[in-house]
């Protein structure tokens, strides 16, 4: 009886084992993109849930801006002062007259 189940549901098993992987690594991926701490549990989380473990991690939180750095040419998340690759500090931005402390 066990057996007879198990050859019945392999292939959709197997589908959701390979989709939860493929899902994890995209998640693992994109952390790692926008270096981000805390890769390999956002990933693990991804892998034992799927689907709705992919969804709690995009609305966990706002994703940065990236911009093209100026000294490498890499994009790099900007809410840092200096560059995820090549470790340039970035330019500050120029004044726009409506700042109130200066």
């Amino acid at each position: 009886m066990w057996t007879a189940s198990w050859h019945r549901w392999r292939g959709p098993f197997a589908a959701v084992c390979l989709l939860s992987i493929a899902l994890a690594v995209w998640c693992f991926w994109r952390h790692k993109r926008y270096a981000q701490p805390g890769a390999w549990v956002w990933c693990g989380f991804v892998l034992l849930l799927g689907v709705p473990g992919l969804v709690g991690y995009l609305l966990h939180r706002r994703w940065p801006v990236r911009e093209p750095c100026p000294a490498c040419g890499r994009r790099a998340v900007v809410d840092r002062e200096t560059c995820q690759h090549c470790g340039a500090v970035f330019p500050t931005p120029p004044l726009q007259g409506i700042e109130v402390f200066g």
